[in-house]
Order: structure tokens, then sequence, then C-alpha cells
């Protein structure tokens, strides 16, 4: 049943558009402060990066999940700043759905000034089998 699933997610992966490679891995290593909020009802998964001040805040709304970690990097790719939100969750995950939708702000605290392309992108650990999403992609400029 597990190798089904596997099977399963990755195949999925493969079918979106909106998905990374599945052997990719996030750049890591600059501190990441992230929040959440709930609110009711559900609508499609946004996004946005915004710079501001000397940081970088990005937002991403999306369905609300159940019995998942969650944590948050960032890190640079090229000259692209990439934020990625983590979802992990070490089993198959059986709850009621959530007829909600969660909000992570995400923000990057004491970047140097400059213009530079930024993205933020949630990824879905189950099983060890990875699930990336980019939201949100754009350009900013911190005074």
């Amino acid at each position: 049943m597990r190798r089904w699933l596997t099977i399963a997610m990755l195949g999925v992966a493969g079918c979106s558009d909106g998905l990374l490679e599945a052997s990719t891995q996030p750049p890591t290593g600059i501190d990441v402060a992230v929040t959440t909020s709930f609110s009711a009802g559900i609508v499609p998964t946004s996004g946005s990066v915004a710079g501001k001040g000397d940081s970088l805040v990005a937002i991403v709304s999306r369905p609300a999940t159940c019995g998942r970690t969650l944590s948050a990097d960032a890190g640079t790719q090229g000259t692209e700043l990439v934020v990625t939100i983590v979802l992990t969750a070490d089993a198959v995950q059986s709850c009621s759905p959530l007829n909600g939708m969660t909000t992570y702000r995400a923000a990057v605290y004491g970047l140097p000034a400059g213009t530079r392309d930024a993205s933020v992108h949630v990824r879905l650990q189950t099983l060890g089998v990875n699930s990336d999403t980019t939201v949100a992609h754009a350009t900013i400029t911190l005074p």
C-alpha cells in the first residue's frame, strides 16, 4: 500500500505545471520567520512576494491540512532568493477535510539593498516523497 501511495504521489507531481522536479532540493541556509492564520472556506492556492525595508515578505494561502509539521527555509539559487514553506508528515494523513485555508507569512530579514528575483514555494513531504509547488515569483527592490 505504501509503495502504491508513493508511486501515485510521484505521478501527481509529474502532472502539475507548478511543480518542481521531485529531485530538486530547495536552497537553504537563510533563516525565515513564519506565522500562520486560518480562515473558513476554500479558494484556490495563491501567493505573493514583496520587498519591505530590508526584508522579503512572502504570503501563501492554501487549503488547510492536518497532522503536518511546519518549517520554512530560504536560500539563493543563482541570483534568485527562494523561500520554501515545508509541510511534513511521517505517515499517510487520515483526518476529516478541513474546510478552510491556512495563510503562511514568511519573512526574511536583514537583506542587503538591491534588486533581485524572489519566489516562494510550498513543499509537501509525505513518507519521504516531496511535492513542490511554486506559488509566487516577483522581482523585488530593497532600498
